[in-house]
Formats: structure tokens, sequence, C-alpha cells
């Protein structure tokens, strides 16, 4: 919520990557304060743009932040790149902003530049933003909720000098900050950085935190609401922690003589400002003169459930208005001393306004955060809308986009537009521009340039007798420009060369105009097969004709399309069948063809989406099936291009850049990663929704069980990011064996091995919910629901085993005897079992380490344990798991082996244990009414749970 922060960073900052300068301020960057002029002095031509978030709800990334998918935002604090000597004050307009804000729906924090503002450096497609996790020294998850920044912090001070409000699973909050000694892991583009950080206060006074700030002198405030407490928090002399933690009476509720329920806190030049929602009054801020305690209040009584505060340089007061779905701000009071109240964003309606629009015609939903910046540029949090917007002075269009095209490349021009500071490019394949922003791919950029930025690109890498649209927009400091559009360009070959006529002395020789490229005639018409099934032996029900070219180089490509008439008579005939499955089969028998191109016209699409149609492509090399509900509310033409790597010196590259980057390495488990299956390129413009692909494995393999637990596909995504995952193990009709996985977004795909994988425990869903539709994660779990899920995940289901409380025939007996009798769970000295009482923590360490041979996890040393554990007889079970990050223990260090455990905290550590995250959650796993997505275990619940 709220709050700015001002940061230095000369004009070096154009000449290094967004991410670099990201990292350069982890471990440290000089921030500063310098003066401005009045905000808003002269009015200007304001709209929304959008910063962050599509507007949809999830989780899915690609290098630009208002591509990608955010749940529901909420905090947001803005630092300001100020310069300093030597570089010289920076105009406050032309100051880069750096966002931070919470995303407490996906668990992360994000690090986004204001505007996108980005440079691609080594990074390409350059990203404009970075997810950001913390986590404790012992590896335990942080949750941030409000964030603070020292606006006089020290040189040097870069992230270091950040504080936040967090808190540990479900512990009392704390405050933290990053813990400088520790440096930072991951941060590639669009994937998270890890931070380290560690709590202020021990012993710690807070039973609940809102509002964080900091003053002048270093101290940090904040609130204890349940407590009607407020405190200072005093930094010790030498940085060392504890900090020392005092009351600060004129926070308290004893000073107001009522009780009010804080949201939010401000210090700006000497002055406190404390937003309340109170519960029997109107809601109010409070102005507090810091130095004598003094006060005036402000009653705001027509917000409803306000948020968030945010104050510029000059005591302007900006609100977030939550429950009128607006932001408002302090304008003159009446005759009663009530500001009347400005709305600066937001009708006051809820809903979702298009970006280009005056802010106060544009629509938010429940928006719960609210920051300027000095220059007056106003960023909220649009919580309900799943997005972060900014508000700023509209940017000017480049125009007439025009084109030269050639080899595989295009040469582009444009016409300047006023006030930019750089200018993005993209493409799109297809003849007309995609209804669809995402559908377009980054192309390049130019170099920055306050003065005057290049006004061409040459983009390479294109496909000769492809026709391409171009798209030009123009980034300024503070908004991006709309799209402008180039005709439809088409990359050719070289024309042949002929050599000039040969010389007959001395005279000089005649050249001869070289012959227009032949047009290829070397193609061929054949039919193939639509059946009613993706079983190899489905009825035929329709063909169609692929257009066969032989290249000059004797490499054969394939194309077809499903046209709206084709797909009307596949319709007819599946509805006479009963199928609902159209598999277009692409044989290749010879392994001769290059590369495939399938089209389907919008209006086909529609008609088996219309109809409930699942697509299904046969190949070879691959098993593509795309179920209905990704075909519905398409706006472009469908495109998938099918191309098999069949260099082998290609594939040992993406074998040798799979073994080069540290995560993927660490995804493996720090073992060997081989390529055992041929790479496939699979490009579409169908992205963001799910689709099931099967990827053989090669012919010739004889892989024994245990090898094929070792196998998993690596991912090179084509917006840049890389995956390893393991999928699931199938056998395809011919009775060769394939590896399945779900995907939303397409990539090239290969089968490796990964030497220290090997688990034989069943990475797939193993527990249920209740049937009216809760899961209760906070319930304690059963020892016979234990049992029952010891047998799912191993797969056992023999074994007998008697005990006086468990009968014969009965379903505890058929999922208590296989456990038992394998030794993973055992009976009490009385002979009872005891079925129906809940496990403990220690018990259920006990049980999972007796699976630890099974899990393909490398065997470590002990960890040194928990301090409630000495003695206990389940401390050596649980030290063996606390190695492998399988079980953690609570704030105060302790592991309480006692207690009961919770079936949330059971599947959190039985998942750890099986490799079974929340990536790997099915497309139908259970939804429960009581596990709402900002639960601290949704992932975990979905991931592990079914549907009854």
């Amino acid at each position: 919520m709220k709050k700015t922060a001002a940061a230095y960073a000369g004009k070096r900052w154009l000449r290094k990557g967004f991410l670099v300068t990201l990292t350069v301020m982890t471990v440290g960057a000089t921030f500063s304060t310098v003066g401005v002029g009045k905000v808003g002095a002269e009015p200007v031509d304001r709209v929304v743009q959008i910063v962050a978030g599509t507007g949809e709800p999830g989780s899915l990334k690609v290098p630009e932040a208002a591509w990608s998918q955010l749940g529901m935002p909420t905090d947001i604090h803005v630092i300001e790149w100020n310069s300093a000597p030597p570089f010289g004050p920076v105009d406050p307009s032309r100051t880069p902003h750096l966002l931070l804000f919470n995303d407490p729906e996906n668990g992360e924090t994000w690090l986004s530049a204001g505007n996108g503002i980005s440079y691609p450096g080594s990074f390409q497609p350059p990203s404009d933003y970075m997810p950001v996790n913390f986590k404790t020294p012992d590896n335990q998850v942080v949750t941030a909720k409000e964030f603070a920044y020292p606006r006089n912090s020290s040189s040097g001070a870069g992230v270091g000098a950040l504080y936040f409000i967090g808190s540990v699973g479900s512990s009392p909050p704390n405050v933290f900050r990053i813990n400088n000694a520790q440096p930072p892991s991951g941060g590639q583009s669009g994937q998270a950085m890890t931070f380290t950080v560690e709590p202020l206060l021990n012993p710690n006074p807070l039973t609940s935190a809102a509002g964080l700030a900091v003053d002048e002198a270093g101290n940090i405030y904040t609130y204890d609401d349940n407590a009607g407490i407020g405190y200072r928090i005093i930094p010790s002399q030498d940085g060392r922690l504890p900090y020392t933690s005092e009351e600060v009476p004129y926070m308290n509720n004893a000073f107001f003589a009522e009780q009010n329920s804080l949201k939010d806190i401000v210090i700006r030049d000497g002055y406190m400002y404390l937003l309340d929602d109170l519960t029997m009054n109107p809601s109010m801020v409070r102005k507090i003169k810091m130095e004598d305690e003094g006060s005036e209040i402000f009653q705001i009584g027509t917000t409803k459930h306000p948020t968030a505060l945010a104050v510029d340089p000059y005591g302007e007061v900006y609100i977030a208005d939550t429950g009128n779905h607006r932001i408002v701000q302090f304008g003159s009071e009446d005759s009663s001393g009530v500001p009347n109240l400005i709305p600066v964003a937001g009708t006051g309606v809820e809903g979702k306004g298009d970006p280009g629009q005056a802010a106060p015609l544009t629509a938010l939903d429940s928006p719960q955060g609210v920051a300027v910046a000095d220059d007056g540029t106003l960023y909220i949090s649009d919580t309900g809308n799943h997005r972060v917007l900014e508000v700023a002075a509209k940017q000017a269009s480049p125009t007439e986009v025009t084109g030269r095209a050639s080899n595989g490349t295009v040469d582009l021009s444009w016409t300047a537009a006023d006030q930019a500071l750089y200018y993005q490019v993209y493409k799109y394949a297809g003849t007309s521009a995609p209804l669809d922003p995402k559908s377009w791919q980054y192309a390049g950029q130019t170099d920055m340039d306050e003065a005057s930025p290049p006004t061409a690109l040459t983009v390479t890498g294109l496909t000769n007798g492809q026709p391409y649209i171009f798209a030009v927009r123009a980034k300024g400091w503070r908004s991006t420009s709309e799209f402008a559009v180039s005709p439809a360009l088409t990359p050719v070959g070289p024309p042949p060369t002929n050599p000039s006529n040969p010389s007959t002395g001395g005279g000089t020789s005649t050249p001869v105009t070289p012959a227009p490229a032949p047009t290829p005639t070397n193609t061929t018409t054949i039919n193939v097969n639509v059946q009613n099934s993706a079983a190899a032996n489905g009825s035929v029900v329709a063909s169609l004709a692929i257009t066969r070219t032989t290249g000059t180089d004797g490499t054969l490509k394939d194309a077809l399309q499903l046209t709206p008439a084709k797909a009307t008579e596949i319709i007819d005939l599946l509805k006479q069948s009963g199928s609902k499955t159209a598999a277009i089969v692409l044989p290749d028998p010879n392994d001769a063809v290059s590369q495939w191109d399938f089209t389907v016209p919008n209006a086909a699409s529609k008609l088996l989406a219309d109809q409930g149609i699942e697509l299904v492509v046969l190949n070879p090399n691959v098993r593509i099936q795309v179920p209905a509900s990704s075909l519905t509310g398409l706006t472009d033409d469908l495109y998938f291009r099918l191309i098999p790597v069949k260099s082998t010196a290609t594939s040992a590259e993406i074998q040798q850049r799979a073994l080069a980057n540290p995560e993927i390495v660490a995804q493996a488990n720090g073992g060997d990663i081989k390529v055992v299956g041929r790479p496939m390129t699979i490009e579409t413009n169908l992205q963001s929704r799910p689709v099931t692909l099967t990827l053989p494995l090669p012919a010739t393999s004889t892989f024994t069980a245990a090898q094929q637990q070792k196998l998993g596909v690596y991912i090179e995504h084509s917006d840049g990011t890389k995956q390893l995952v393991r999928g699931k193990i199938v056998t395809l009709d011919n009775g060769r064996k394939g590896l399945e996985i779900s995907v939303n977004k397409f990539s090239t795909f290969t089968i490796v091995s990964v030497s220290k994988w090997g688990s034989t425990l069943n990475a797939a869903p193993y527990i249920m919910g209740y049937p009216d539709g809760t899961f209760k994660p906070a319930q304690g779990i059963t020892r016979s629901e234990l049992a029952a899920i010891v047998g799912r995940i191993t797969g056992m289901t023999e074994g007998m085993a008697s005990f006086s409380d468990v009968k014969n025939g009965s379903w505890a007996s058929t999922v208590i005897g296989p456990a038992a009798a394998s030794g993973i769970m055992t009976g009490y000295s009385d002979g009872t079992f005891k079925p129906n009482a809940p496990i403990t923590r220690g018990e259920l360490a006990s049980v999972l380490a007796k699976l630890l041979p099974q899990s393909g996890l490398e065997a470590r040393p002990p960890a040194a344990g928990f301090r409630d554990l000495n003695g206990h007889w389940s401390s050596e079970a649980v030290a063996q798991l606390q190695s492998q990050d399988i079980v953690t223990g609570y704030a105060d260090g302790s592991f309480r082996p006692e207690q009961t455990v919770t079936r949330a905290e059971a599947v959190t550590m039985i998942n750890r244990l099986i490799g079974l995250d929340g990536s790997m959650a099915l497309p139908d796993a259970g939804q429960w009414s009581d596990v709402s997505m900002s639960y601290w275990a949704y992932d975990a619940i979905r991931a592990a749970s079914m549907a009854r």
C-alpha cells in the first residue's frame, strides 16, 4: 500500500539491462532524495495503462509484466532512482521508477519497472520485472505484507535497506529486513529471486500488524491492531539484531479514546498520517506532527472500507477507497472541516476499464494499493481486476511504419514520436494484425536515447515466403504508446547469381542480369486421415489434403488447413459415431518430413469449440491434444508448426544449455542430464491455454522401470524461460512408451534422463476432499487415512496384519494391512492400531522417513534438528527429513512432535517427499470451498487432492 522512496542511479541505468540493475540493487546501490517542484502544478492529459497483469487471474509468466498473470495484487510501493553528482539532478518526470508490490494469492512479491521500461542487455527478450520470494536462514518461507523504504537510506544500501511486515506460516507477524550477508539466489528472466531475511524483534510483542513506515532518523513504525498499540522499532547502533521496540502513545487507541482499525501509515516531512477505518464512526485520516504530537483529524465519511494511503511531497493525500472501487484525493474542506474527495481514478462502480482512458473514467475493482511518485505519477493495485495500473501523461505513437523485405529479414522504419525514450518492435506471422495483443512476438527494440532514439530496426530470423505484420510502439519515461502497425511484408530468398561473361583479354566483361528466383513447382498433394479417436485404430471419418513441397535441398515440408467446410463435415460424421474427438493423422513412415504447418481458421475452431470437439494431432514425433475448452474464445486463426530436431549436433547443444542452467541443474538434484529422445519444436499462437503433449520414447529404447523413473522433459520456452518436468509414462497404441505432460505455452521439448531422479513413489493426487465440497485443511488426519495415502503413493495393495481394533474385511483393513505388513506403519504394544486416532507430527515424520529410500532423493547427513526434539523418539526421522527440506519447524525453533498434524501440513510434507508441486496440478484437480487461492497451502492442496 502507498509510499514512495527515492533512489540513486545515474544515466548509466540507460545502458544496463533492467534485470542486471535489479541485481545490482540487491548487492547495493546508492539511494538519496532530491528536491522537486510542486506536483501537478500544470494539468496534463493523463490516462491509465497496465503495468502488470493481464486482467485475468493466474500465475503464467512471460518476459513482459503487462502480459503476465497476477493473482490479487495488494500493497504497492514506488522507489525512485534519482541521480546524484557527478551526473547531476534529474527532472522527476525523467526519474526511473521501480515498483514493489505484493501478490499474496500467488505467494509472491514483484519488483517491476514503472511503465515496463527495459533494456535488452543479455536478456532476449528483455524482462521488465522480477518475482521475489523471501525465506529465513533455515529455509522457511516468509509471506510479505507491507513494505517501507527509508527515504534517506545511506549510500550503498540498495534493497538491503528495505523493511517489510512478514509472517512464517501461522506464526505472529514480525518486521523483517534483508540479510545482506547472504546473496540472493535465482533471478533469471521472469524467474523468482529469493532473498534471505531476518526478523527485527526478539522477543516479538506483535500479535498482528497493520501499516509500516520509516521516519527520517531510521526508526520503523507499525501498529498492532489486535492490541490497539503503536510501536516504534529502534535500530541498534551497530545494526545488529534484535532491534528494540517501544510503545508510541499517540498511535494507541487510548490516545484517541475510541476503538480504531488502522489500515495504513505514511511518514512524510515530520508528519505521520494514519488511515483509520473506524468501527463505529466515519473513516478518517489523522495527521500527527511527530515533534510535538499535535494532530489534525480529517473525517472522510463518504469512503467505504478504505485500505491504503499515499502522500506526495507537498502533503496531498490519496486514498484507496476500496469499497467504492476508486482512488480519491483530498480537496478543499467544506464548512464543517471535512475535505471534499476528488475522484482521481475509478468510476465509483465496480468494473474493468480499458487502458488508454482518462483515469476517472476507468472502472476499477476493489483497489487495495496506491502509491504516488514525486512527479505525481500514480500507481494503483487494481486488486479485483488482477492488475497493477499507472496513471500518467499519454505517450504519442510512432506513425507510418514501412519496411523492405529481403532474405530472412525485414528492414523497418517509422516516423518518430514526441517524447519517446526508445521503441519496441513486435512481429506476427500472418497477413493482418492479431486481435489479442499477447499474440504479438517480441522482435527487438532500439537503443535508448532521450534526445533522438533510432527510428529504424532490422528484424532477422524470419521465414522466407511467410507474410509478417510488424508493430512498433514508443516507450516514454512514464507511459507506452499504442501500436503502429505495418502492412504485410514477406521475406524472400536471394536469386541465384550467374557469373559474368568470361573476359577475352584486357577489356571489361559484360555483366549478366541475375535471373529471378524460380517459383517452387515441385509440390504434390497427398491425403491424410481424420479419425474419431486418438487411438491408432480409430475409425476414419474424413480426409484432409496436404500440400507437400520438396525444396532444392531435398527437404520435405507439409502444409494443411482444416477449413470451416471440412470442420462442419467432420462434426456431422462425429455425431453419427458419438465421438467428441477429431484426430488429424500426420504420417511420416520414412522420417523424411522436416516441417508440418497446420492451420485452423477462426471460424473452424469456433465450430469445434461450440460442439465440444477435442482437436488431436497425431504425428510420429508428438501427440497434441487440445481440449474444446482451449479452443473457446479464440480471436485469430490457429496455427501449429511442428519441426523435429534431427541434428545430433543441435541435440548436443540443447543438452549443454540444460547443464549450464543453474536452476535446471537444481531441479535435477545436481545430477547429469542426458538427451535420450529427439527434440521437438512446436510453434503456435495458442498460448496460455492447457494442452496435453505426449512425446514417444525412442523406438529402439529398452528402458527398465527404474530407468523410466529418471525420465523427464527439458523445455526451452519461446519466451526465454526453461523448465525441467517429470511427466507421466504412458503406453501408446503401437506399444511404444511415451512421456505425457501438460503445457500452456509452446517451445522446444526434449526427453532427457536425469541421473539423480528415480523415485518409485507416485507423484500423483492421493487425498480426497469431503462430499460437502470442503477440504478441512486445519483438521487432523487419522492413522487409517494415512495408511490409505501410503498405499496410493507406493502402489502397495498386498499384505495383511492383525489388530484387535481393525475388523477383517473392513475398508480400514484393506489399507492398514499393506502399510503395516511392509513395516512402514506399526501398531501399539497393546495389539491395537487405533485407526481413528489423529496422527501427530512426529508419527508422520517417522512414516515419511521410512519412504525416503524410495523417493529418489540423494542421501544427505541428518540436519541439526529442532530444540524440542532432544531425546524424543522421532528426532532421528525428523532430522533426516529436515536435511531434505521435507519438514520445517516453527519460527521459535520448535517442531512440536506431539502436536496433531493438520491435513494442510500433511500434504505439504508428503508433496515434498514425492516431488509433487503446484505446477503439476491436474486441470480437474479438486477445488474446495474452504481453501481460497490466498491460503498458504493452496497449491499443495490442489496438487495433492482429488474431487469426489
